[in-house]
């Protein structure tokens, strides 16, 4: 059961929320309390963050910031077909209530 995979751990980080959410309820189903006995951080900031009662930390991408960047980068990449584009985003963290001090 996957549930054995994560017998010593205290924190898991998960792909996004949508992955977050079934991990809450496996969790749930037995018995594990978030965040007391484990923290859980997300990925995406989705409304999915939102839609349980272990409210999601989640690392946060900038949606619209990503687009400009990527729209930009095309149009650079049709002027300059030969040069290699590299760009940096630091994503942000949202802290909610699926993290804390684990003590069980």
């Amino acid at each position: 059961m996957i549930i054995n995979f994560f017998e010593d751990c205290i924190t898991l980080v998960c792909y996004n929320d949508q992955i977050s959410l079934k991990l809450i309820d496996i969790m749930r189903d037995n018995e594990i309390i978030i965040p007391e006995e484990l923290s859980l951080v997300s990925f995406d900031d989705s409304d999915l963050a939102f839609a349980s009662e272990v409210k999601l930390a989640t690392v946060i991408h900038p949606k619209e910031k990503l687009g400009i960047e990527a729209a930009n980068l095309m149009l650079k990449m049709t002027a300059d077909k030969e040069k290699v584009f590299k760009v940096k985003m630091m994503p942000g963290l949202v802290v909610r209530n699926s993290t804390g001090p684990v003590t069980g």
